[in-house]
């Protein structure tokens, strides 16, 4: 990885090589020398061409031949000859703000350059909700500024309009942006929503659109689009979460976002790739989670945010395309995981376990999330230690677990009257590479303030 790391860190602790250094997307210098510091194995001379996102760029099986390859082989030979690449692409419209009205016009704009030949033609693809796609040329108004617009009579008021662009060059080479290279993790679209007035609420609003909201009500899911805060994320992964949950008539739904697509639930968080929509059918309250977090937060816990949010869902029912407007107010949950360590001041690279024992088995009951590649050993030990049966008891506790983290944990549970905090429903973190000691974090706090 060229990430400009610290060359005493030239390895991480997941195994993998890093440079101190790193690559301009625009194309540079690129060569691999030998260890006498002269040899040049090989070379990129003058520069390497600019770079295009989920297109690799490398050597051919031949060993001679550069090129673009659009499917990457990390840990394996190149494909025997490169990819041919059309023109590049960059800098399309993609969630426009403000949302456009439904007297709004919209107007995709792109950036087309020559790549091995000259651009011969440019075409916006579109599609409004799940119907077909429309082809529009687009039009050159000057330094490879390429325009179409979309009529606002395409589509209605809270409807999503998505769109993607193809460039052909003077010899049939094309390109396409986005790539939709990984169907299972990148989007197919750039897109928007029409502002629909009568969606306004005081509320978050979270605009989600399914071809399938049976599909997303399953443990295998399906993919989906949805719109927040302004912003468009595409072919996101739905589906539902949760065990008594899953049984509701208003479920609870995990979405699983694409890489280098990340969610940005508020403006002052750093973006995440998986957030929980928690059903509020069984509990009216509507607060409780909310609440409960806040008051972890509060006495100085690693706890996830929540809020409370509105869910528009429209599906893909034929014979009525736009069925379908407001859905339910759940609850917005924060992932834990490696986001959320990260933002709570904690090495992401500690062992994180999803419990759903108090702490009496290593396996059984037992998600692992990181540090996939050790064992459960660290667990096992915990388990041992904590035990009623080990004399030491007292001494394993002091040596191994976070005391001020877990006094915070155990007093704010009784406060907020946390009806699972110790037999199931919380993470365990262990700070692996510093001081190894063990804390709790909550997770699915719908058993609070007096729910049981």
């Amino acid at each position: 990885f060229a990430s400009n790391q610290s060359i005493d860190d030239y390895v991480d602790r997941g195994g993998n090589v890093r440079t101190n250094f790193s690559l301009s997307a625009g194309g540079e210098f690129l060569g691999l020398v030998e260890p006498d510091g002269v040899t040049i194995a090989h070379s990129y001379a003058p520069a390497f061409p600019p770079q295009v996102t989920d297109i690799s760029y490398g050597v051919a099986a031949d060993l001679t031949t550069s090129g673009f390859f659009n499917v990457p082989t990390p840990g394996s030979a190149n494909p025997a000859s490169p990819t041919e690449a059309g023109p590049l692409i960059s800098e399309v419209t993609d969630s426009p703000r403000p949302a456009p009205g439904d007297s709004d016009d919209i107007v995709v704009t792109a950036q087309v350059d020559a790549f091995a030949n000259p651009v011969a033609s440019v075409t916006l693809r579109y599609r409004v909700m799940f119907g077909g796609e429309q082809a529009l040329p687009m039009s050159d108004n000057g330094a490879g500024l390429f325009t179409a617009t979309i009529p606002h009579a395409a589509a209605a008021p809270g409807d999503m309009v998505r769109w993607y662009v193809t460039a052909e060059d003077s010899v049939g080479e094309s390109r396409r942006e986005p790539p939709f290279l990984v169907p299972s993790n990148s989007p197919e679209y750039f897109g928007t929503i029409i502002a629909d007035p009568a969606a306004a609420s005081a509320l978050p609003t979270f605009f989600w659109f399914v071809a399938s909201p049976r599909a997303a009500g399953t443990r295998r899911g399906t993919r989906s689009s949805v719109c927040f805060d302004g912003e468009f994320y595409d072919n996101v992964f739905t589906r539902v979460r949760g065990a008594s949950a899953a049984a509701a008539a208003k479920k609870s739904y995990k979405v699983g976002f694409n890489v280098g697509h990340h969610f940005r639930f508020s403006p002052d968080a750093p973006r995440v790739s998986e957030i929980n929509l928690n059903t509020t059918f069984q509990d009216k309250a509507y607060i409780r989670p909310q609440l409960a977090y806040e008051s972890y937060t509060d006495a100085g816990v690693v706890a996830s945010d929540a809020s409370t949010w509105r869910i528009e869902q429209k599906g893909g029912n034929l014979r009525s395309p736009h069925l379908g407007e407001f859905f339910s107010v759940a609850s917005f949950v924060e992932q834990v995981d490696a986001d959320l360590l990260s933002r709570k001041g904690l090495d992401p690279e500690g062992a994180l376990y999803k419990m759903y024992n108090g702490v009496t088995s290593s396996r059984a009951g037992v998600e692992k999330k990181t540090r996939r590649h050790e064992n459960n050993s660290d667990l096992q030990a915990l388990v041992k230690g904590v035990s009623a049966r080990n004399s030491n008891r007292a001494e394993f506790l002091f040596d191994h677990i976070d005391i001020p983290a877990m006094i915070n944990y155990a007093t704010a549970g009784i406060i907020s009257q946390d009806f699972d905090r110790w037999a199931k429903n919380f993470y365990l973190y262990r700070d692996s590479n510093g001081s190894g000691e063990w804390l709790q974090i909550p997770h699915d706090k719908d058993l609070t303030f007096g729910n049981r």
